[in-house]
Formats: structure tokens, sequence, C-alpha cells
């Protein structure tokens, strides 16, 4: 099994790369869903996280307020070091579980769909890593189509993530999202074909003692 590490900056069309990484038989873990699920009523993680910072960031059915912690994080830059150190865990133990479950059915492609994947180091867990790549202007521009989208918001994710250039260098796989989606399916099933043929070591020898 290969495990592939999938990053990209917002509006670079990582979702769509993902689904197109699925359509040729790949299995995804979605480090997003996992913490989209982990921040449900009642989970272990929400409850910690309303203690520490109130009631006010729960939405009406519960869940975790993904707004309002946006605004805490803004308010203070600790609180996002505090939900990391709530979340990683419980998230990692999920990312280990899937991929578990993908090698057990023999699948050949496992894809680590990281937003964050070298800023947390994740990448050196992978046995490569795809960037979906775009010029920044242009993901900019799909990323302020999208609704609350501001520039605040937009400097503040940008804040966390590497520098384009230091992204790009640590690729081994640049996959081009400023093209039609046909081509950039195409780019897909070709990298799907290359390394769902090749057998990697970074699972679990490097998962085990990360």
């Amino acid at each position: 099994m290969y495990l592939l590490g999938l990053t990209g900056g917002i509006a670079s069309g990582k979702s769509t790369v993902a689904g197109f990484f699925k359509d040729a038989g790949a299995v995804i873990v979605d480090a997003d869903a996992i913490v989209h699920d982990l921040q449900q009523a009642g989970t272990p993680q929400t409850v910690t996280i309303v203690a520490k910072l109130g009631k006010h960031v729960l939405a009406a059915d519960g869940s975790l307020n993904r707004a309002a912690l946006t605004k805490e994080i803004f308010a203070d830059n600790s609180v996002l070091d505090f939900l990391e150190d709530v979340l990683h865990p419980a998230v990692r133990h999920e990312e280990e579980k899937q991929i578990e479950q993908a090698v057990a059915k023999g699948v050949k492609l496992v894809v680590l769909d990281i937003p964050l994947l070298f800023e947390t180091g994740a990448d050196k867990i992978c046995d490569g890593v795809a960037v979906c790549d775009i010029p920044t202007e242009l993901r900019k521009q799909r990323a302020f189509e999208r609704p609350n989208m501001s520039e605040e918001k937009w400097q503040a994710i940008a804040s966390r993530r590497w520098g384009e250039d230091k992204i790009r260098q640590g690729a081994g796989f640049l996959i081009q999202t400023d093209t039609t989606l046909e081509q950039t399916e195409q780019q897909v099933k070709d990298l799907y074909t290359k390394l769902s043929q090749q057998n990697g070591s970074a699972w679990p020898k490097l998962w085990r003692s990360a």
C-alpha cells in the first residue's frame, strides 16, 4: 500500500482532486471530515472545548459552531493551540483506524487529505506528497466567491500556512488545478496508476514511531 499525503491551500481544488482519487479507486482519509465528526454534540472533545471556552461556541444542535470558534481564535491565538491539543490525538487515532481498514481490504493507494500537511509534520509519515498547485491570485479569486470570505479571514488562513514556494519544494507531485476538470482528473488518474503499483514503507513503521 502506498500512503499519499494530499494538501493545498483554500480554494486550490483539493476536495475535487480527492474526489477524483476516490473515483480512481483510492481510499480517502479526510482530516477535516474527522474533525467535523469530533465536533458533534456530546463528544468528549466537544465537552472539553465547551468547558474551556463556554457554551457560546455551541450551535443550536449542540455541535461546535465553527464561526464562533474562529472568532475565539482571532481574539486569542492560544485558543488554536488549545483546540489542536484537544483534537489532534483523536484525529490521529481515527486516521490510523481508517488506514488499517483500507489495508485489510487490500487497497493499493490511501490518500491522507490534510490542509496543513507540512505545517503539522504529517508529510513525514507519508510515502509521498501531492500538492494541488494553482496561482495564488486565481486561488484568492475563487476563495472570495465563497460566502463569508473576507480579507481578514484570508490573511488569517494564509498566516498558518507555509509559503507557496516552500510547499512546492516539499511536494513530490504537483497536480495543476488551474486547468479544466477533465485535465485535472487525467492527472489524478495517471498518478493513481503510477502509485498504486508501488509498495510504500510509511505504514505502519513511521506511524508507530511518530
